[in-house]
């Protein structure tokens, strides 16, 4: 948990997705500063910046290294970043930045994709900042984090188009990965638990949950010419030389998401700890 005082909005112009940001950390944070490159080492210097947000597309070599600085020499600083794709690898490369940088790259830096849908991004932000509020609201964050678990389990089945005409099996991969991902000792328990949960979460049977998906991977494999592979940076990789099975496919993507976005997964599992009072 957090003691800021103040979040600081790095910003180069009117940028309407920048002003939109600084919209949604007004909720959450009693002091929201926003300047331009020119004044952030004063900025920084005053010491009182509990969260740093910038854009890739505005942040220089010069401007990573000082904010890099500042955050790992603050145990309660982070900085959010905004990137414009899926692809994050120029903002703060461990090349640069040495091995270490793995370390931080998803709890004190947090990587985020501008082009996530408005609702997700709304959502990812109450998890990263919502905890800096007086008043927390425990409960809504809770169903933050499940509406963007569950977000980025479909994107991950999506992008290897296990969807086909039946949409059954996406949706089982989908609540599995989703489960997985947050709890990974479910995967040690496939048959006996997890397709147990989703097949009465969606009124069928466990048999054809364990079907569905396999026919679902089985479609994806064969649109994708054989060839499946998960990587995050240097940070994680995975490659399936031949079709996966339920298990393998759900844990190798399930360790992805939580290696590409550990800031939420960390931030559930402090959820987790919360009891979530309820008005008598």
């Amino acid at each position: 948990m957090f003691d800021p005082s103040a979040v600081l909005v790095i910003s180069n112009g009117n940028n309407p997705a920048v002003l939109g940001m600084v919209t949604e950390v007004m909720k959450f944070s009693p002091e929201v500063i926003s300047c331009d490159d020119g004044k952030i080492a004063e900025r920084l210097a005053a010491g009182n910046v509990a969260c740093v947000i910038c854009f890739a597309r505005e942040c220089a070599d010069s401007m990573q290294r000082l904010i890099y600085r500042y955050v790992c020499g603050k145990s309660d600083a982070v900085c959010v970043c905004f990137t414009e794709s899926d692809n994050d690898e120029n903002m703060f490369p461990t090349s640069v930045f040495g091995e270490e940088c793995k370390l931080v790259i998803g709890t004190k830096l947090m990587l985020i994709p501008i082009n996530t849908d408005a609702a997700t991004l709304r959502d990812m932000m109450l998890l990263v900042l919502g905890e800096y509020a007086e008043k927390s609201d425990i409960k809504a964050m809770k169903e933050a984090y499940w509406r963007v678990v569950r977000t980025l389990a479909a994107g991950v089945v999506r992008k290897y188009d296990c969807c086909g005409r039946k949409k059954y099996g996406c949706t089982y991969l989908t609540s599995a990965i989703a489960i997985v991902s947050d709890d990974p000792e479910r995967l040690e328990l496939v048959t006996k638990t997890l397709y147990p949960a989703i097949a009465e979460e969606t009124k069928t049977s466990a048999a054809n949950v364990d079907r569905s998906m396999r026919h679902a991977l089985y479609g994806g494999w064969k649109r994708s010419g054989g060839k499946f592979s998960v990587r995050y940076r240097d940070i994680y990789s995975v490659n399936f030389d031949l079709q996966p099975r339920n298990r393998e496919f759900i844990g190798g993507v399930s360790m992805y998401l939580a290696a590409r976005y550990r800031y939420i997964y960390d931030a559930g599992k402090r959820l987790a700890a919360q009891a979530v009072l309820v008005p008598a």
